[in-house]
Order: structure tokens, then sequence, then C-alpha cells
């Protein structure tokens, strides 16, 4: 669950990045 497609999961993709933002 490192990372996640978009198209698959857009939810955790917005995980992703929100969380490498800060």
């Amino acid at each position: 669950m490192a990372f996640s497609n978009p198209f698959d999961d857009p939810q955790g993709a917005f995980y992703i990045l929100r969380n490498a933002q800060g």
C-alpha cells in the first residue's frame, strides 16, 4: 500500500500526495 494508481484508487493517490507534502 505504498503507492496506488489514481485510476485504481483516487482516494489513495490523494492520501499519498497529502502525506508527501506534509
